[in-house]
């Protein structure tokens, strides 16, 4: 058994230390390790250092940042996030669709309400629309449609998280495009202008009297930002180059966020949650040498493209212990059927994820696609989140339709982004309600989930 010693220095355990607990570390001897009796955690002197480094530093950026703020304008946060992205849904409106629960038609955010959904995510574009004022479509995410949607969803007493892209359209591993307005400035002049976009977003949400309980400054940036200034650059047997100027770009999107809403918890947004290396690579860059101030990492995880549940609980396994950073599911979702379907539109639609793909890709999938594979698939995740104690899930665009004029993009948005695909609905099949608008039983393994513990 190993000797409990206070050790060679009086040193404090770190993870107990960001959850504002007291704890003195015990010193295992033969193993040079210390460790904590209360958390479990062990780990080296220098990693103690530098945890502790990384603990102080957050510790003193959360108590300057609440100091002085009236708490009555905010309202507490939740002790766990379910939630879910609603960005199409007044574009899905206007197209007539219809949502249903327990056989009676209902208001989308009203009928996640009722199942005990507390926060709406919203992404928001710069301006969604080309020379000809053509709508790019995808829910055409502008700043007045997603105020629009705020409301609603602030009136019914759930939170707000507002995804800035930083782009006129979609923004995700593969393409980071700077608004068409942005376009020719140098990096000091980007930065400047990430900043006053923000304030300028955001000034907006406050002056509406919406308080935004989470910002995520960019959209799924393992990748970087803005390209090519704020892009990082693959390099043979080294690190990627370019973190100096994304994190010139983040902080800039963050001390504007803070300005304006100081309460709000800042979150940094990436994908590839089945990749250690990178999500190593890019913390110790951003978080413990420039020491960004992020509150919450936020991360998807869509199986078909980010790995085994092994591999997505590894990895947030290192991620808390190595950052002491809490986390949220902050984009999921996952096939409830195989089979298609017809809207009879002019627009050809083409699923993003169905059973000849899956066996084109070769890729083994936790679950069938089917209303119980989409159950167990929920449940299982949200059985993770409370074994990590993670902060929450928030479910990818539940109310997405197939109704006629559904489109992920119009010829327009294609021009923008430079590609060539159809452009009818791809997430269909991936909603929490059926092609009819019903809703499925995933939603209620949602509502009827019970968090455990507290958050990490």
């Amino acid at each position: 058994m190993a000797q409990a010693t206070k050790g060679p220095l009086n040193y404090r355990c770190p993870s107990c230390f960001i959850r504002e607990i007291d704890m003195d570390l015990f010193f295992d001897q033969p193993k040079e390790e210390y460790y904590c009796l209360r958390c479990g955690f062990r780990g080296s002197e220098h990693r103690v250092l530098t945890l502790n480094q990384t603990a102080r530093f957050r510790y003193d950026h959360l108590t300057n940042r609440v100091r002085g703020f009236p708490l009555h304008q905010h309202p507490m946060l939740p002790s766990f996030i379910k939630g879910a992205d609603v960005s199409t849904l007044l574009e899905m409106e206007s197209l007539s669709a219809r949502y249903y629960d327990e056989g009676r038609q209902g208001d989308l955010i009203t009928i996640l309400k009722d199942n005990h959904f507390n926060l709406v995510r919203l992404r928001l574009w710069v301006n969604p629309y080309d020379e000809q004022g053509l709508p790019y479509h995808g829910g055409t995410c502008d700043l007045p449609s997603m105020l629009q949607l705020a409301q609603r969803a602030s009136k019914q007493g759930m939170h707000i998280m507002l995804a800035l892209h930083y782009s006129d359209f979609w923004a995700d591993p593969g393409k980071q495009i700077i608004p068409k307005a942005w376009q020719g400035l140098n990096l000091a002049q980007l930065t400047e202008q990430v900043k006053t976009y923000t304030e300028t977003t955001l000034s907006a949400f406050k002056a509406a009297n919406i308080p935004v309980s989470y910002i995520q400054v960019g959209n799924e940036i393992t990748n970087g930002m803005l390209w090519p200034l704020g892009q990082l650059v693959e390099q043979p047997n080294q690190a990627r180059t370019g973190y100096q100027a994304l994190g010139q770009l983040l902080k800039a999107g963050i001390t504007a966020a803070k300005a304006i809403f100081p309460q709000s918890h800042i979150l940094a947004h990436l994908e590839r949650t089945h990749d250690q290396a990178v999500y190593q690579e890019w913390l110790d860059e951003l978080i413990l040498n420039q020491k960004l101030p992020f509150d919450t990492l936020t991360v998807s995880y869509y199986p078909f493209w980010h790995g085994s549940f092994t591999q997505l609980k590894a990895n947030l396994s290192m991620v808390m212990q190595r950052y002491q950073l809490p986390i949220i599911i902050g984009e999921t979702s996952y096939p409830f059927t195989e089979a298609t379907f017809s809207t009879n539109d002019i627009h050809p639609n083409g699923l993003v994820m169905d059973a000849h793909k899956i066996k084109t890709m070769g890729l083994p999938m936790p679950y069938p696609f089917s209303l119980k594979g989409q159950m167990d698939f929920v449940q299982e995740l949200l059985n993770l989140c409370n074994e990590l104690k993670l902060k929450g899930i928030v479910y990818w665009e539940p109310g997405w339709l197939p109704v006629k004029g559904s489109q992920w993009t119009s010829k327009a948005g294609l021009s923008y982004i430079k590609e060539d695909k159809p452009m009818g609905n791809e997430w269909a099949n991936q909603c929490l309600f059926d092609y009819d608008g019903v809703a499925l039983p995933a939603l209620k393994v949602i509502k009827n989930f019970q968090f455990k513990g507290e958050n990490k």
